[in-house]
């Protein structure tokens, strides 16, 4: 078995882990230890490297579709802009206009390398804070009977 062999089935054995939630999964038992209780959690770790793999994916992952299509769009764009500078640099005659594209394309580096780390953060965040109960209900409710107010409660969840 030569060694493009090994790389592919080690590829196609990391993307099956990586689909299967197997490595990614994390299950909690409740207090007791009863392995009935289970929940299914967001693993920050997994939405991190999914997001390092490929852009956008740990937002999918986290239920952020919306962000996550706006993360492969925003890195597409980088990429294209990237490129296109690099190709204007290559064609240009002039010095001035040569060290100009290089440095735009220098910039566009620099500027998808963030929009990356970003990315990695806001899924990490997102998978930690999944569960997170967003804060106390403070709604205020009323009954009424015959026009007039019998009930006026303020309910505080924590």
């Amino acid at each position: 078995m030569g060694m493009r062999d090994r790389t592919k089935i080690f590829f196609v054995i990391l993307i099956w882990l990586l689909l299967s939630g197997v490595l990614f999964g994390q299950a909690e038992a409740d207090s007791m230890g009863s392995s009935q209780a289970i929940t299914i959690t967001k693993s920050p770790r997994g939405a991190v490297l999914r997001s390092l793999v490929f852009p956008g994916w740990g937002q999918w992952y986290n239920g952020q579709k919306l962000k996550a299509v706006l993360v492969i769009a925003g890195e597409a764009a980088l990429v294209g802009n990237i490129v296109y500078y690099r190709q204007k640099a290559i064609q240009s005659v002039e010095e001035t206009e040569r060290v100009f594209y290089e440095d735009t394309q220098s910039r566009m580096v620099w500027l998808l390398a963030a929009v990356h780390l970003l990315s990695l953060v806001d899924a990490y965040v997102d998978a930690t804070l999944w569960d997170f109960d967003t804060g106390p209900d403070l709604s205020v409710a009323s009954e009424q009977n015959m026009g007039r107010i019998i009930l006026l409660s303020f309910s505080w969840r924590l």
